[in-house]
């Protein structure tokens, strides 16, 4: 009970989730996408990094296309947890695009260790993976985001763009919007119900993890758990439909 309110459990469920996109409507903001970030006005960019879960990406799209409005995916090539070579995952990540999404690279310079030594390096793999990704899916990636930022690069990365596309921790859009995370399914800043109904929030830079958001409140790592549990399941029941379709027994 003292974690279940400590770490805000009730705020992670597909409800909560609509409330506070309810909210930001009601308090006049503009969902835009992020190569629309120096528009004026009182404006909102929504974005979900897919760390874990694009099958709760499609859910909270399916959310956000119900209340009308326009959120940003960033998909991860390097993911542990998922394959964007999947003919089911490239499925899912195309159904969120139609349902009115932007979609944009979730890099992880992580992978490539010593590899990336300027920002020349980085923008050649940056370049390497947009195109991987536009070849995959058959639009342009206008935007990415760092995985784990803090630890994305031993230089300072401010620029406005890199290969082509709007770096979302540029150093205008930081300073000019206020930020709120669930990284690991907790608030890592502040209650984004608190910042959302905050007066001084002016515009909003939201980042939140589809695997983050649930039907019932759960603790943040049975929710992490939760996502491994379908994957696994999932993988099952594809391995045994193949055996029944090419004729082949499972020994037990």
């Amino acid at each position: 009970m003292f974690n279940r309110k400590k770490f805000n459990f009730d705020d992670f469920t597909e409800n909560a989730f609509r409330k506070c996109i309810q909210t930001v409507k009601l308090k006049g903001f503009n969902f835009i996408s992020f190569n629309e970030y120096q528009k004026a006005g009182k404006n909102c960019l929504w974005r979900h990094d897919i760390d874990f879960s694009p099958h709760r990406g499609l859910a909270l799209a399916k959310i956000e296309q119900e209340e009308g409005i326009h959120a940003n995916y960033f998909i991860w090539l390097h993911s542990d947890f998922y394959n964007l070579l999947e003919l089911e995952i490239v499925e899912i990540i195309n159904r969120i695009k139609n349902l009115g999404h932007s979609i944009g690279l979730h890099f992880d310079s992580g992978f490539y260790g010593n590899a990336i030594a300027s920002k020349d390096g980085l923008e050649k793999k940056l370049e390497v993976e947009k195109k991987i990704l536009e070849d995959i899916f058959g639009f342009e990636i206008h935007s990415f985001s760092f995985h784990n930022p803090v630890v994305a690069s031993n230089f300072s990365v401010d620029d406005e763009k890199l290969a082509g596309m709007i770096n979302v921790y540029n150093k205008e859009l930081q300073n000019s919007y206020t930020y709120c995370s669930d990284s690991f399914c907790y608030w890592r800043f502040r209650r984004l119900m608190d910042v959302i109904e905050d007066p001084e929030t002016k515009r909003l830079h939201a980042l939140t993890h589809p695997e983050c958001w649930t039907e019932s409140p759960m603790s943040p790592y049975a929710r992490i758990l939760r996502a491994f549990d379908g994957r696994k399941k999932k993988s099952q029941k594809k391995y045994e439909m193949r055996s029944i379709k090419v004729g082949r027994k499972l020994i037990k």
